[in-house]
C-alpha cells in the first residue's frame, strides 16, 4: 500500500538497520494495511510526506554516512481518506486497526521490539496509536502510527523519531487533521513534490508550520482515484 510513502519508509528502515545493527538480509514483505480501492465507499485518498533533507545531504556529499537517528524527528506522514458515509469510514477504521501492528512488525529490524497500543480520547469519533520501540546499546528508535476516524474521514499519521517522546509528532498531526478542517477550495492543483493545494490537500498544515519544523516536504501522492494525480 502507499507506494511512494512505503519506499521512503523502506529506505529509512534499511538505513537504521545498516547503520546501527549487524548487516542482515531483509526480504520485502507485503503491507498489512488495506489498499484504498478495497474499502467500501471510498471517495478520495491522498498522502503527504515530510522528512529530513536526506537527498540533499547525500547528493552534496556522496560518501557521507548520516546518522538519521541523530534527528529528533526523521519523517512524518499523513494520509487522508474520504468516504461516502461515516459508517463506511468506521468500517475502514476497523480494517486499518487490524493491520497496524502487522505493518509495524514489518519494520522491526530486531524481530522482537515491543509494540505499544493505546486508545486515544478526544480526537475525532475514535482514535488509537500504535508505537514500535527499538532500544539497543547504541540507539533508541520509535515508529508510531496514529489512526483517527472523524465522520466520513479517516486519518492515518506516521512518524519515525529517535525516541517515544519525539514520536508524539504523529499525535499532533492527527489532531490537526481532525480539528482544523477547512472550507475546501474547488480547484485542486497536484504537485508531487509536496506542495499540492485544494481539495483534501487543504487539510494539511502549511509546509512552514511549526508542526513540521525541521522537515521538508518529500512528496504528495494521490492514492485514490489514481487517475486524479
Amino acid at each position: 500500500m502507499f507506494r511512494r510513502f512505503t519506499r521512503v519508509i523502506a529506505l529509512l528502515s534499511f538505513l537504521i538497520a545498516t547503520t546501527t545493527l549487524p548487516a542482515t538480509a531483509q526480504t520485502p514483505v507485503a503491507s498489512s494495511l488495506p489498499e484504498p480501492g478495497e474499502l467500501t465507499g471510498i471517495q478520495q485518498a491522498v498522502v503527504r510526506t515530510w522528512g529530513i533533507d536526506f537527498v540533499a545531504i547525500a547528493t552534496a556529499t556522496p560518501d557521507y554516512q548520516p546518522d538519521i537517528l541523530s534527528n529528533d524527528l526523521t519523517i512524518l506522514g499523513g494520509f487522508i481518506l474520504e468516504f461516502d458515509t461515516s459508517a463506511n469510514a468506521a468500517d475502514a477504521f476497523d480494517r486499518f486497526k487490524g493491520g497496524i501492528a502487522g505493518e509495524l512488525r514489518n519494520m522491526d529490524v530486531t524481530g522482537n521490539a515491543p509494540i505499544l497500543e493505546e486508545d486515544l480520547v478526544g480526537v475525532g469519533d475514535q482514535a488509537l496509536s500504535a508505537t514500535l520501540l527499538t532500544t539497543t546499546d547504541q540507539y533508541e528508535a520509535a515508529v508510531r502510527y496514529v489512526l483517527v476516524q472523524d465522520g466520513p474521514y479517516v486519518f492515518l499519521t506516521m512518524a519515525i523519531a529517535n525516541s517515544e517522546d519525539h514520536a508524539v509528532a504523529a499525535n499532533d498531526l492527527a489532531s490537526w487533521l481532525a480539528n482544523h478542517r477547512k472550507s475546501f477550495t474547488s480547484d485542486t492543483v497536484f504537485d508531487e513534490s509536496g506542495h499540492s493545494t485544494g481539495g483534501l490537500w487543504d487539510f494539511f498544515p502549511r509546509n512552514d508550520h511549526e508542526l513540521v519544523s525541521g522537515l521538508i516536504p518529500i512528496s504528495d501522492e494521490v492514492l485514490y482515484p489514481e487517475s486524479a494525480a
